[in-house]
């Protein structure tokens, strides 16, 4: 409520309240999730229909996986890397797109030091609901720019993320970075270039001790 002169009445005797506004994350906070058909994750839909990539905030799409902006990140240009295929586990990655993610995983962290000046990033991923999977049924990687001093009361006693930069805004920032910054690429042959980068050798055999 505004009095005549302006102010802010907070109904505690406060006055010039400040207000953070989030609407993106009010569908995240009432509960509800895009609708898609049943056994398909979110992921999947998105993947599917690469004509709406900017609105879904796609960054990139390799062969094998894709690079999109977690839309209800835990910092500014929080993205995560996809694999194309739906799979929840981590061993039933196949040999070509563990590379790809292997590639594209040191890309995007440049990607995001040169956009942002970030001081570090985390990145992880969680197998499986109890381990804090918001879409369980397909594996993803985040990759979390961090800044010092960056963790702040907000988060903890009012269960809110402050974000200083709206998404539209960072995701035009990041493709500006990738324009300057291309992906990697495989090519089509992934069997010579994986023994060209790593050249077979004899293992080393350690001498035990009787």
């Amino acid at each position: 409520m505004v009095d005549e002169a302006g102010n802010v009445e907070t109904g505690t005797g406060a006055s010039n309240g400040n207000r953070l506004w989030t609407p993106w994350r009010m569908t995240y906070v009432g509960g509800k999730r895009r609708e898609t058909p049943p056994g398909m994750s979110i992921f999947s839909a998105i993947a599917a229909e690469p004509e709406h990539d900017a609105e879904n905030f796609v960054l990139y799409r390799g062969a094998r996986a894709f690079v999109l902006l977690n839309l209800y990140p835990y910092n500014t240009g929080h993205c995560m890397i996809v694999p194309l295929r739906q799979i929840a586990a981590f061993d039933a990655l196949d040999a070509a797109e563990m590379v790809e993610i292997a590639l594209l995983l040191p890309w995007l962290t440049r990607v995001l030091t040169t956009t942002f000046h970030c001081d570090g990033l985390n990145i992880g991923l969680n197998l499986g609901a109890v381990a804090g999977a918001g879409v369980a049924e397909h594996l993803h990687w985040h990759v979390v720019p961090r800044w010092q001093g960056d963790a702040n009361f907000m988060p903890i006693i009012a269960e809110t993320t402050v974000m200083p930069q709206l998404m539209p805004d960072t995701y035009a920032a990041i493709c500006h970075t990738i324009a300057a910054i291309p992906p990697p690429t495989l090519s089509d042959d992934l069997t010579t270039q994986l023994l060209h980068t790593f050249p077979t050798a004899q293992p080393t055999v350690i001498p035990t001790k009787d």
